[in-house]
């Protein structure tokens, strides 16, 4: 498995906003690193800037999922996306399930918020005080922090739906500790 993990680890993915202005990157499997084209930024209303910044998430998902993917291939492992494809009824639902997770991730004061659904479906809401308040540098901060929530969220949310799933025994353990597990839901 050390060369899925390192081919993993090395696997860089970029793109480019549909309006060529805005600069995506993911490294390390979650790193997300965005940037404006010079003199960009000053220059987006709300709604488009939201747009573009959704139609970018959804385009670098997308590429890494396929680089995944290749990299999986490379050591012989089939990764699943379809439900059709599933070899047991645990893993139908499983990639059924995954389609329709849903995660969040926002900044502390409420700046921008981001919303996925199963990593292919996006929706980035920005306030008004966002493009009038922060400089670029202090909006692509923004942007990190609810991004990095929003993986956070979603990858919490993978780790109790596996458990349904598969029954690895997560919710049992911290039930009879007196823990009711969150919801991936």
């Amino acid at each position: 498995m050390g060369d899925v993990a390192d081919n993993l680890d090395s696997l860089v993915v970029r793109v480019t906003s549909p309006d060529n202005n805005i600069m995506a990157r993911l490294t390390n499997r979650t790193q997300v690193t965005f940037e404006f084209r010079p003199d960009s930024f000053s220059k987006y209303e709300k709604s488009e800037l939201e747009k573009q910044l959704a139609k970018a998430c959804r385009v670098l998902w997308v590429n890494y999922i396929r680089g995944y993917s290749e990299a999986m291939e490379k050591v012989g492992l089939n990764f699943k996306t379809k439900p059709e494809d599933a070899a047991t009824p645990a893993e139908r639902r499983f990639l059924t399930e995954r389609s329709q997770l849903g995660a969040f991730g926002n900044t502390k004061k409420g700046y921008i918020e981001i919303k996925t659904l199963g990593l292919i479906k996006w929706k980035v809401r920005i306030t008004d005080k966002a493009l009038t308040e922060l400089s670029e540098s202090q909006f692509l901060a923004e942007l990190h922090t609810a991004g990095r929530a929003l993986m956070h969220d979603f990858n919490r949310k993978m780790v109790f739906l596996k458990d349904e799933c598969y029954d690895m025994g997560l919710a049992r353990q911290m039930r009879a500790r007196g823990i009711e597990p969150p919801s991936w839901r």
